[in-house]
């Protein structure tokens, strides 16, 4: 048996879920627990859980203390680059993203080749035929989108393919300045 208390939920786990969903989880453990020995917890070389994170709050509010060793896979052998990668795949297919760990801990081009960005549906299209600058010269002009919170940004992110791209506006006063127009980015996105 392996104690619960000994593994360690995964502070950057970008995968959250509802209280509707958890306590379907629960109900999917406690009818049929022998899923977990197939489909469980996965620990790193720390204990930490690198899949597995919505299960573990599942059973520790289940009553759980410790639980069958089949049902937690210690993999000491991965890197670092390697966990990242296996924490998106094993989280695609179900729950909730936590755009703000997404944000900050993944860039677009990873999870654009783990195919996580959208591929179909509104917007996809858009990708491919916007064309970016990759530098604000004095002669643009441009427009500016800004988004309140980390989920509508990343919704850009994603149906636009947007990378960063430098700023490189400078005043001089003999040459022609651009002018930019900064409007609210989530109803632009939204329409899109």
């Amino acid at each position: 048996m392996i104690l619960l208390a000994d593994l360690k939920p995964n502070e950057k786990n970008p995968r959250k879920i509802t209280k509707a969903n958890m306590e379907k989880l629960k109900s999917d453990i406690e009818s049929f627990p022998e899923m977990l020995a197939v489909r469980g917890l996965a620990v790193d070389k720390d204990n930490v859980i690198q899949g597995g994170n919505q299960r573990y709050r599942a059973l520790l509010e289940l009553g759980y203390k410790d639980v069958p060793d089949e049902w937690v896979q210690k993999v000491e052998d991965f890197t670092p680059e390697q966990w990242r990668k296996f924490v998106i795949l094993d989280n695609k297919e179900a729950g909730t993203w936590d755009e703000e760990v997404l944000a900050e801990e993944y860039t677009f081009e990873e999870l654009d080749n783990w195919d996580l960005a959208p591929e179909e549906g509104p917007g996809a299209d858009v990708k491919g035929q916007i064309e970016f600058a990759e530098e604000l010269l004095l002669e643009h002009n441009y427009v500016v989108l800004y988004f309140d919170n980390p989920m509508d940004w990343q919704v850009a992110v994603e149906k636009l393919g947007l990378k960063n791209v430098k700023s490189a506006i400078k005043t001089v006063k003999s040459q022609k300045i651009g002018i930019g127009r900064v409007i609210k980015g989530a109803p632009v996105i939204n329409r899109l």
